[in-house]
């Protein structure tokens, strides 16, 4: 009967053991993924920013590519309709703006 009841405690002794390393190991693991989580949650952040300014760039060319100045090795007339072309008129510069769909 005795030996039963050692037996029994033993056993019962082993399991406690297993659970209380399984719990730690969760433990370790938890940590690890709060890691991870973390980790990939600044990486998302950075990814949109970079994004947005990807973004905010692209929509900077668009404008520039829509309304470009495209100096001419030969000067060539063309109406002047507000000061700016004055100004660049009188700057003798061949200038024509090249308007791109």
């Amino acid at each position: 009967m005795k030996s039963e009841v050692r037996a029994r405690e033993e056993t019962i002794k082993e399991k406690q053991q297993f659970l209380e390393q399984e719990i730690e190991n969760n433990q370790e693991q938890e940590k690890r993924i709060s890691i991870a989580e973390r980790s990939a949650a600044k990486l998302r952040i950075d990814y949109q920013e970079a994004e947005a300014q990807r973004d905010q760039f692209q929509s900077e060319v668009r404008k520039m590519t829509y309304f470009t100045p495209i100096a001419l090795s030969n000067p060539i007339s063309f109406p002047i309709v507000s000061p700016a072309h004055t100004f660049i008129s009188s700057l003798q510069i061949p200038w024509i703006y090249h308007c791109r769909d």
